[in-house]
Protein backbone atom coordinates (compact mmCIF):
# COMPACT_ATOMS: atom_id res chain seq x y z
CA UNK A 1 0.00 0.00 0.00
CA UNK A 2 2.99 2.34 1.29
CA UNK A 3 4.46 1.00 -2.00
CA UNK A 4 1.79 1.82 -4.74
CA UNK A 5 1.26 5.17 -2.83
CA UNK A 6 4.55 6.27 -2.97
CA UNK A 7 4.73 5.23 -7.04
CA UNK A 8 1.22 7.68 -7.36
CA UNK A 9 2.83 10.76 -5.43
CA UNK A 10 6.30 10.45 -7.98
CA UNK A 11 4.27 10.15 -10.54
CA UNK A 12 1.95 13.00 -9.76
CA UNK A 13 5.07 15.30 -8.89
CA UNK A 14 6.37 14.45 -12.13
CA UNK A 15 3.56 15.22 -13.90
CA UNK A 16 3.02 18.34 -12.16
CA UNK A 17 6.65 19.76 -12.78
CA UNK A 18 6.19 18.38 -16.40
CA UNK A 19 3.27 20.31 -16.94
CA UNK A 20 4.19 23.74 -14.99
CA UNK A 21 7.73 23.88 -16.92
CA UNK A 22 7.19 22.22 -20.36
CA UNK A 23 9.90 23.33 -22.38
CA UNK A 24 11.94 26.80 -23.82
CA UNK A 25 10.15 29.34 -25.15
CA UNK A 26 11.88 31.91 -27.72
CA UNK A 27 10.51 35.08 -29.27
CA UNK A 28 10.05 35.04 -33.15
CA UNK A 29 8.87 37.57 -35.06
CA UNK A 30 6.79 37.06 -38.31
CA UNK A 31 5.34 40.61 -39.83
CA UNK A 32 1.56 39.91 -41.03
CA UNK A 33 1.64 39.00 -44.84
CA UNK A 34 0.75 41.04 -46.82
CA UNK A 35 0.29 43.97 -44.46
CA UNK A 36 -3.03 45.55 -42.97
CA UNK A 37 -2.37 48.54 -45.01
CA UNK A 38 0.05 50.06 -47.98
CA UNK A 39 1.03 53.51 -47.79
CA UNK A 40 1.24 55.69 -51.14
CA UNK A 41 4.55 57.99 -49.51
CA UNK A 42 7.73 57.19 -49.86
CA UNK A 43 11.31 58.81 -48.46
CA UNK A 44 14.11 58.26 -51.40
CA UNK A 45 16.40 57.57 -48.74
CA UNK A 46 17.70 54.43 -46.33
CA UNK A 47 16.48 53.95 -43.13
CA UNK A 48 18.99 52.25 -40.69
CA UNK A 49 17.70 50.80 -37.30
CA UNK A 50 20.12 50.48 -34.67
CA UNK A 51 19.95 47.94 -31.54
CA UNK A 52 17.46 49.33 -29.26
CA UNK A 53 18.82 50.68 -25.31
CA UNK A 54 17.27 48.58 -22.22
CA UNK A 55 16.09 50.83 -20.01
CA UNK A 56 13.87 47.79 -17.92
CA UNK A 57 14.77 47.65 -14.19
CA UNK A 58 16.26 44.65 -12.74
CA UNK A 59 14.22 43.69 -10.64
CA UNK A 60 12.56 40.56 -10.49
CA UNK A 61 10.58 39.00 -7.79
CA UNK A 62 9.06 36.22 -6.30
CA UNK A 63 5.46 36.46 -4.23
CA UNK A 64 6.20 33.60 -1.98
CA UNK A 65 7.43 30.34 -3.33
CA UNK A 66 7.83 30.92 -6.85
CA UNK A 67 7.23 29.47 -9.57
CA UNK A 68 7.83 25.57 -10.88
CA UNK A 69 9.71 24.59 -7.31
CA UNK A 70 8.74 22.11 -5.13
CA UNK A 71 8.21 24.21 -2.19
CA UNK A 72 5.37 25.66 -4.12
CA UNK A 73 3.31 22.35 -4.05
CA UNK A 74 3.59 22.35 -0.41
CA UNK A 75 -0.10 23.02 1.28
CA UNK A 76 -1.68 25.30 2.31
CA UNK A 77 -0.65 27.39 -0.80
CA UNK A 78 -3.51 28.28 -3.25
CA UNK A 79 -1.11 29.46 -5.76
CA UNK A 80 2.55 30.66 -6.18
CA UNK A 81 3.50 33.96 -7.68
CA UNK A 82 6.29 36.07 -9.78
CA UNK A 83 6.87 39.55 -11.09
CA UNK A 84 9.81 39.67 -13.54
CA UNK A 85 11.09 42.82 -14.93
CA UNK A 86 13.25 40.76 -17.17
CA UNK A 87 12.05 37.81 -17.93
CA UNK A 88 14.79 36.63 -20.21
CA UNK A 89 17.27 36.13 -17.11
CA UNK A 90 14.71 33.66 -15.25
CA UNK A 91 13.88 29.86 -15.55
CA UNK A 92 10.48 29.40 -13.59
CA UNK A 93 7.42 30.34 -15.23
CA UNK A 94 3.82 28.74 -15.94
CA UNK A 95 4.14 26.04 -17.98
CA UNK A 96 7.51 27.23 -19.26
CA UNK A 97 10.97 26.93 -18.64
CA UNK A 98 13.01 29.96 -19.88
CA UNK A 99 12.59 32.82 -22.31
CA UNK A 100 15.28 33.00 -24.58
CA UNK A 101 14.73 36.69 -25.58
CA UNK A 102 17.40 39.39 -26.45
CA UNK A 103 15.18 42.73 -26.22
CA UNK A 104 17.55 45.23 -27.88
CA UNK A 105 18.19 42.95 -30.79
CA UNK A 106 14.50 41.43 -31.27
CA UNK A 107 12.64 44.31 -31.11
CA UNK A 108 14.99 46.24 -33.26
CA UNK A 109 14.69 43.66 -36.37
CA UNK A 110 11.13 43.42 -35.82
CA UNK A 111 10.59 46.89 -36.22
CA UNK A 112 12.61 47.24 -38.81
CA UNK A 113 10.98 44.26 -40.53
CA UNK A 114 7.82 45.56 -40.14
CA UNK A 115 8.78 49.30 -41.72
CA UNK A 116 10.59 47.19 -44.55
CA UNK A 117 7.25 45.14 -45.41
CA UNK A 118 5.64 48.74 -45.92
CA UNK A 119 7.94 50.40 -48.15
CA UNK A 120 8.34 53.83 -46.60
CA UNK A 121 11.74 54.09 -46.88
CA UNK A 122 13.87 53.17 -50.22
CA UNK A 123 15.73 50.66 -47.81
CA UNK A 124 15.66 49.66 -44.39
CA UNK A 125 18.70 48.05 -42.85
CA UNK A 126 18.97 47.12 -39.31
CA UNK A 127 23.09 47.70 -37.98
CA UNK A 128 24.54 45.18 -35.36
CA UNK A 129 25.73 48.22 -33.35
CA UNK A 130 24.73 51.91 -32.47
CA UNK A 131 27.84 52.81 -34.36
CA UNK A 132 27.61 51.25 -37.03
CA UNK A 133 24.69 52.95 -38.72
CA UNK A 134 24.79 53.53 -42.82
CA UNK A 135 23.56 56.99 -43.59
CA UNK A 136 22.43 60.45 -41.97
CA UNK A 137 18.65 58.50 -40.89
CA UNK A 138 18.43 56.53 -37.93
CA UNK A 139 15.69 55.00 -35.58
CA UNK A 140 16.45 54.46 -32.45
CA UNK A 141 14.20 52.84 -29.59
CA UNK A 142 14.07 52.61 -25.79
CA UNK A 143 12.42 49.42 -23.76
CA UNK A 144 10.96 50.99 -20.64
CA UNK A 145 9.35 47.39 -20.24
CA UNK A 146 9.17 43.79 -20.59
CA UNK A 147 7.59 43.65 -16.81
CA UNK A 148 6.14 39.22 -16.98
CA UNK A 149 3.90 38.37 -14.08
CA UNK A 150 2.95 35.00 -13.21
CA UNK A 151 0.68 32.50 -11.14
CA UNK A 152 0.76 29.11 -10.76
CA UNK A 153 -2.21 27.41 -9.43
CA UNK A 154 -1.96 24.63 -6.60
CA UNK A 155 -5.77 24.74 -4.88
CA UNK A 156 -4.31 23.79 -1.47
CA UNK A 157 -3.36 20.24 -3.17
CA UNK A 158 -0.16 20.34 -2.86
CA UNK A 159 1.69 17.66 -4.75
CA UNK A 160 -1.64 16.70 -6.06
CA UNK A 161 -2.18 19.63 -7.53
CA UNK A 162 -2.34 17.81 -11.13
CA UNK A 163 -5.42 16.29 -10.33
CA UNK A 164 -6.88 19.44 -10.85
CA UNK A 165 -5.38 20.66 -13.56
CA UNK A 166 -6.02 16.96 -15.21
CA UNK A 167 -10.13 17.14 -15.00
CA UNK A 168 -9.86 21.00 -16.56
CA UNK A 169 -8.94 23.22 -13.67
CA UNK A 170 -6.99 26.54 -14.99
CA UNK A 171 -3.00 25.59 -14.09
CA UNK A 172 -2.15 28.92 -14.04
CA UNK A 173 -2.24 32.74 -15.71
CA UNK A 174 0.27 35.37 -17.28
CA UNK A 175 0.53 38.48 -18.09
CA UNK A 176 2.93 40.20 -20.33
CA UNK A 177 3.70 44.51 -20.80
CA UNK A 178 5.42 45.75 -23.53
CA UNK A 179 6.39 49.39 -23.19
CA UNK A 180 8.84 51.10 -26.03
CA UNK A 181 9.64 54.24 -27.14
CA UNK A 182 10.83 55.23 -31.20
CA UNK A 183 12.84 58.03 -32.69
CA UNK A 184 13.75 59.19 -36.03
CA UNK A 185 16.98 60.93 -36.17
CA UNK A 186 18.55 62.66 -38.46
CA UNK A 187 22.57 61.87 -37.52
CA UNK A 188 23.81 64.88 -39.16
CA UNK A 189 22.17 67.49 -36.67
CA UNK A 190 20.99 64.76 -34.32
CA UNK A 191 17.76 66.46 -34.63
CA UNK A 192 15.00 63.92 -33.62
CA UNK A 193 12.33 64.11 -36.36
CA UNK A 194 9.51 61.99 -34.89
CA UNK A 195 8.78 60.22 -31.60
CA UNK A 196 6.52 57.34 -31.26
CA UNK A 197 5.43 55.42 -27.79
CA UNK A 198 4.36 51.91 -28.06
CA UNK A 199 2.92 50.29 -25.47
CA UNK A 200 0.49 46.95 -25.02
CA UNK A 201 -0.25 44.44 -22.31
CA UNK A 202 -2.00 40.69 -22.32
CA UNK A 203 -3.52 38.74 -20.33
CA UNK A 204 -3.99 35.02 -20.75
CA UNK A 205 -5.11 31.89 -18.44
CA UNK A 206 -3.83 28.36 -19.07
CA UNK A 207 -5.21 25.00 -19.04
CA UNK A 208 -4.36 21.76 -19.84
CA UNK A 209 -5.99 21.43 -22.62
CA UNK A 210 -6.31 25.55 -24.04
CA UNK A 211 -4.01 27.99 -24.30
CA UNK A 212 -1.12 25.71 -22.90
CA UNK A 213 2.41 26.83 -23.18
CA UNK A 214 1.21 30.89 -23.90
CA UNK A 215 3.38 32.24 -20.83
CA UNK A 216 4.52 34.85 -23.65
CA UNK A 217 3.05 37.11 -25.69
CA UNK A 218 5.71 39.75 -26.63
CA UNK A 219 5.51 39.41 -30.74
CA UNK A 220 1.96 39.23 -30.28
CA UNK A 221 1.53 42.50 -28.27
CA UNK A 222 3.81 44.51 -30.60
CA UNK A 223 2.08 43.52 -33.77
CA UNK A 224 -1.55 44.42 -32.53
CA UNK A 225 0.48 47.98 -31.66
CA UNK A 226 2.34 48.41 -35.35
CA UNK A 227 -0.16 49.74 -37.53
CA UNK A 228 -1.31 52.54 -35.70
CA UNK A 229 3.07 52.94 -35.33
CA UNK A 230 3.40 52.87 -39.28
CA UNK A 231 0.07 55.23 -39.72
CA UNK A 232 2.45 57.90 -37.54
CA UNK A 233 5.23 57.26 -39.41
CA UNK A 234 3.71 57.20 -42.80
CA UNK A 235 1.77 60.94 -41.70
CA UNK A 236 5.19 62.48 -40.72
CA UNK A 237 6.91 61.05 -43.86
CA UNK A 238 4.31 62.67 -45.98
CA UNK A 239 4.25 65.72 -44.41
CA UNK A 240 7.77 66.75 -45.37
CA UNK A 241 8.25 68.51 -48.59
CA UNK A 242 10.00 66.07 -51.23
CA UNK A 243 13.04 68.37 -51.31
CA UNK A 244 13.60 66.92 -47.82
CA UNK A 245 14.31 63.61 -48.30
CA UNK A 246 16.01 64.11 -51.94
CA UNK A 247 18.50 66.74 -49.91
CA UNK A 248 18.88 63.82 -47.43
CA UNK A 249 19.45 61.32 -50.17
CA UNK A 250 22.06 63.21 -51.58
CA UNK A 251 24.05 63.55 -48.46
CA UNK A 252 24.00 60.24 -47.99
CA UNK A 253 25.03 59.33 -51.58
CA UNK A 254 27.99 61.73 -51.06
CA UNK A 255 28.97 60.04 -47.98
CA UNK A 256 29.20 56.65 -49.50
CA UNK A 257 31.32 58.38 -52.52
CA UNK A 258 34.77 57.56 -52.72
CA UNK A 259 35.44 61.55 -53.22
CA UNK A 260 32.88 62.71 -50.55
Amino acid sequence: MWKSGGRLLGSLLALSAFVAGCAQASFSYQPKSPPAEVYSVKAPVTLTVVPFTDARPRQNTFGGYGLNGYPCLLPPTPFCTADYQRPETEHSFVTRTSYEFRPQDDLARAVAEEIKQVGLFEDVKVARASNLSEGPLVMRGQISSTRWRGSLYTYLLGPYDAFAWLVGAPIGSSWNELRLSLQLVDQRTDKTLWTYELYGAESHTEWLYYNYGRDFTYPAILQSQVPEMLKSLALYIGSQPRTFWEKMAAHSGASRSPNG
